[in-house]
């Protein structure tokens, strides 16, 4: 904190007064923590300032170099110290405080050291090494409006003291025409300033109405006057001095000092020149920023065309302050520990860029006033969660951002925009109650809106997925996950459709199959429906890949898959299901009563047929086309055989008479035949060897090609 000028690199206890005081004001006006820690920091420091060898006055400044203090102190720094220490102990009520304020005003009020009770003002500087005290004039503005503002503040934030308020009224009583009118409109801009700032804090500390008119008039009228006619008749339209020849300069620190005052003015009395004249200043010269944080200090002296006084930007970031929260209803950003590169608010929106050195942290604040909390914060596009990164004060109406720096700069946006999200639910076009489910990017459920067939949510900027289910004939259904990057209002429709499917169910002659079990499978639904008298049958299939299976005789007969994408589908399934012939004679080619049943112990299926021996053949109609042990009872013994009917569709079987060698050479040419024909006589040999003595036999076969 320095002058910018004879002090680069150290610490000048006037300016750190100011700091403290411009720090602690703006803390008044939003309380945020970082205002608060920043006026301490500079507080600690100040303390060791104070040298009781000089009436426990402040020394002017200290050398960063030579770490060692000033040998003189002045009213102007003291009372600039005394006026920012005083308005920070009205916030932190800290006790150490009240110590070193207490010394420092009486040395400000006390006749042996800066007060002059015979000029009734006081003196300029005192050095402690010589003990030389002397001043320029009685009334010069800089240290009298320093001095007044740091009295008037301790009077009006520490202590009311009767001996303050005393000096006060005889500086003001002997020497009021000349503060009003030498210096209000005084040499430079800085000198009107610090007397205005006195006045102000007299005002207040006192509730004088004089102090106070002169004070609402003075501040406006001298900003104004930049924007007037020069001598030479040109327009400056910046605070230029009106004297001449050296001391031709742009006094930025003057106008910086005195834009709080500006914006108190219009708070106290508004109008629009005031307005226009803090507007002006601020945002029409601001190209005469140099560097990174000051402001220029007097670009037209050559002296020090290039020095700034550091404490600037905090009266201009006060004076903002005041100004945003007359004028700008918007949120904005008002504090960093950092750098904001860029900001605009739009459409609900506050967005802004924060700087700083990669692998650090950062605090930002904006204040949002009547917006409230943000509907969601962002950084660099990512969604934050409240609590983590950024927190909201509601009494304050402050949102607080804590960044880490992985990256130099990092896009921050603050949303109220709250977009629609409405999902309608259909079946067939048709709207049907479901359940309406919403999840975040993460896919965590945010939110299930049951038996609706419509739902809207107000929702931040994100992306996000929904789903509905339904039930429906008693099976539960499941849409898609619908992605939705929430970016605008957003109007979604989850159709849940349905087809009419007809399925036709036939044997291999293309006859229809009565009471066939159909099973249909959808990943988890299984569904199973008997066909009516025609082999059809008619449902509603949810849209997606069927399988569909058929069972006849509990046997699994037929299958098929289908991809259902339309509103009417049909499909045929020809099943293996077909007719089996048997045809038996006696010896003679005779019809013969005989007893034919068809068996599959796997499937548990027993058919049986008995020829009265009035016809040789028999039919079994519609079977599964399996593998199946026939056997054949009559007369003449049973014999059984194991036939595939895939292949075999007729049998005929003759029984004949046969010797004893004839009987054991048909027997193996019967072998050969039925394997043949794909059937084998598993048991017919064993009988017909029990039998030979008494009732010998044997068996001939014709297939036809299936």
């Amino acid at each position: 904190i320095t002058d910018g000028s004879s002090m680069e690199g150290g610490l000048e206890a006037e300016a750190l007064g100011q700091t403290i005081g411009a720090l602690a004001y703006a803390y008044k006006e939003i309380p945020s923590p970082i205002y608060l820690a920043k006026a301490k920091l500079y507080a600690d420091w100040l303390l060791q300032f104070q040298d009781p060898t000089v009436g426990n006055a402040v020394l002017y400044e200290y050398n960063n170099a030579t770490q060692t203090f000033d040998d003189k102190t002045g009213t102007t720094i003291s009372g600039w110290v005394l006026w920012g220490m005083s308005v920070l102990y009205d916030i932190t009520n800290n006790a150490t405080y009240k110590t070193f304020l207490d010394k420092l005003m009486d040395c400000l009020v006390n006749d042996n050291w800066l007060w002059n009770s015979t000029q009734q003002t006081w003196d300029d500087w005192y050095d402690k090494v010589t003990g030389w005290t002397y001043a320029t004039s009685n009334a010069w503005a800089m240290k009298t409006g320093a001095a007044i503002a740091g009295l008037s503040a301790y009077y009006r934030y520490v202590e009311q003291n009767a001996t303050v308020k005393s000096v006060i009224q005889t500086f003001y009583d002997n020497h009021f025409p000349d503060a009003y009118n030498a210096y209000r409109m005084g040499t430079d801009t800085e000198q009107t300033m610090y007397n205005a700032w006195g006045m102000y804090e007299a005002w207040q500390a006192f509730n004088n109405v004089t102090y106070r008119d002169e004070f609402i008039d003075m501040v406006p009228n001298f900003y104004h006057a930049y924007n007037q006619i020069n001598s030479n008749g040109s327009i400056n339209n910046y605070p230029y001095l009106c004297d001449t020849s050296s001391w031709d300069y742009l006094d930025g620190w003057g106008g910086q000092v005195g834009l709080p005052l500006l914006m108190i003015s219009y708070e106290t009395s508004p109008t629009t020149l005031k307005q226009k004249a803090f507007e002006k200043y601020v945002f029409d010269w601001i190209n005469l920023a140099k560097g990174e944080w000051a402001v220029e200090f007097r670009v037209n002296n050559p002296a020090i065309t290039d020095k700034s006084w550091s404490t600037g930007s905090l009266f201009i970031h006060l004076g903002l302050l005041k100004y945003f929260k007359q004028f700008v209803t918007d949120p904005y950003v008002f504090l960093t520990d950092a750098e904001i590169t860029a900001t605009s608010y739009s459409a609900d929106v506050l967005t802004f860029t924060v700087s700083a050195s990669s692998e650090t942290t950062s605090t930002t604040q904006a204040y949002v006033g009547s917006k409230g909390k943000p509907l969601w914060v962002s950084i660099n596009g990512t969604q934050q969660v409240e609590g983590t990164t950024w927190t909201y004060n509601e009494t304050l109406n402050e949102v607080t951002i804590w960044l880490n720096h992985t990256t130099p700069t990092l896009d921050v946006k603050l949303s109220w925009a709250a977009h629609s999200l409405i999902v309608d639910v259909f079946q067939n076009d048709i709207p049907i109650n479901a359940n309406i489910s919403l999840f975040d990017a993460n896919m965590t459920e945010i939110e299930t809106i049951p038996n609706a067939t419509s739902h809207e949510w107000l929702l931040p900027e994100a992306t996000y997925y929904t789903q509905a289910s339904i039930t429906y004939n008693e099976h539960p259904y499941s849409s898609n996950l619908f992605k939705v990057n929430l970016n605008n209002s957003t109007r979604l429709a989850i159709n849940f459709q349905f087809s009419n499917l007809t399925i036709h169910v036939t044997d291999i002659h293309n006859q229809p199959l009565e009471n066939a079990l159909i099973l249909l499978k959808r990943e988890t639904e299984i569904r199973g429906i008997f066909s009516n008298k025609s082999g059809t049958v008619t449902i509603e299939a949810y849209y997606g890949n069927w399988t569909i299976r058929i069972r006849w005789m509990n046997v699994m007969v037929g299958e098929s898959t289908i991809a259902i994408n339309d509103a009417k589908t049909e499909l045929t399934i020809k099943s293996n299901v077909g007719n089996l012939t048997i045809n038996v004679t006696d010896p003679y080619g005779q019809p013969i009563k005989t007893n034919v049943t068809l068996t599959n112990t796997t499937y548990r299926l027993s058919i049986s047929k008995t020829l009265n021996g009035t016809t040789t053949t028999t039919t079994f109609t519609q079977i599964p086309l399996i593998n199946y042990t026939l056997t054949i009872e009559n007369e003449y013994g049973t014999q059984t055989y194991t036939i595939d009917t895939t292949q075999t569709k007729q049998i005929n079987i003759k029984t004949t008479i046969l010797t004893t060698k004839q009987e054991e050479k048909t027997i193996y040419i019967l072998i050969g035949t039925i394997i043949g024909a794909l059937i084998t006589a598993t048991t017919a040999y064993m009988l017909n060897k029990k039998r030979r003595k008494t009732k010998p036999l044997s068996t001939t076969h014709q297939a036809p090609p299936p």
